[in-house]
């Protein structure tokens, strides 16, 4: 929530490394027709020590992304839950206050203090996988690092990605899309 009472429930986040060794599908920083790309590292000034929640620009339009130094935080799923209108502009992220589910937050600390952890939950692994397009022959490309609210961790709540396409309500025939799905999530679980 930021100084215009304007409030994000937010419903599913993916995780992004920052360095190349560890996440092929980092945010890249690069220089654009002489200018910086936009960027969710942290500026020097923020209202929450190294944690930036801001929008980004791409070719597929605006995302909300919560950065720190060592990875972001891509919003996949969200609720605006004040109104319906646009979202302010960055400054406002200086202000803005971030809320968070104390039940969230002992499974995270859990989480980060366990070094052999792999993946959020122990069940549904495809819904932890990320939603990318690109870049499968990359092991980082496979990591469980996808996670839901209470409010969107119903499998029928999940977005679809390439991984779980085969699981959307059947049209009568096996599609092209849900047999290539079926396979790259062959391919997930070799991996792991």
């Amino acid at each position: 929530m930021n100084r215009n009472n304007e409030a994000v429930l937010v419903n599913t986040v993916e995780i992004y490394g920052r360095q190349r060794s560890l996440d092929v599908h980092r945010e890249k920083f690069v220089n654009k027709k002489g200018k910086s790309a936009s960027s969710s590292l942290p500026p020097v000034t923020t209202k929450y020590h190294y944690t930036w929640a801001t929008t980004m620009k791409d070719n597929e339009g605006d995302k909300l992304v919560v950065g720190t130094k060592t990875l972001n935080a891509l919003i996949t799923s969200s609720l605006r839950i004040d109104s319906i209108h646009e979202a302010s502009d960055e400054s406002a992220a200086l202000t803005a206050t971030i809320f968070l589910d104390i039940d969230s937050i002992k499974k995270a600390s859990i989480l980060a203090s366990n070094q052999n952890a792999n993946k959020v939950d122990q069940f549904n692994m495809q819904y932890q996988l990320r939603q990318l397009r690109s870049k499968f022959h990359y092991p980082s490309t496979y990591l469980l690092c996808r996670a839901s609210s209470i409010f969107a961790n119903d499998l029928r709540s999940q977005p679809y990605s390439i991984f779980i396409l085969y699981e959307a309500p059947d049209t009568g025939r096996e599609s092209a899309a849900k047999i290539a799905s079926k396979l790259f999530l062959n391919i997930a679980e070799t991996v792991h």
